[in-house]
């Protein structure tokens, strides 16, 4: 969804920088990919959060992460 343009339908209405979620309880945990070596104590590795802009015509979206210099675990 560059330049402010739905790839796929040419829609202008995009909802940008939407935050992904997963609701649990009364928490929220983010959800996205996973990267460097686990914690020591919790036993967890960390989890760059994932954003999304949404094409509130067709529905589609582009997903991105802020940092891009992680040691990603696959």
């Amino acid at each position: 969804m560059d330049n402010e343009k739905c790839i796929y339908c040419g829609s202008k209405d995009i909802e940008k920088g939407v935050k992904f979620v997963r609701a649990h309880s009364d928490a929220h945990y983010t959800v996205g990919p996973v990267y460097g070596k686990k914690d020591a104590l919790l036993g967890m590795q960390q989890c760059e959060p994932v954003y999304a802009d949404i094409c509130k015509s067709c529905g589609s979206l582009r997903l991105w992460v802020w940092e891009t210099d992680r040691e990603w675990v696959k």
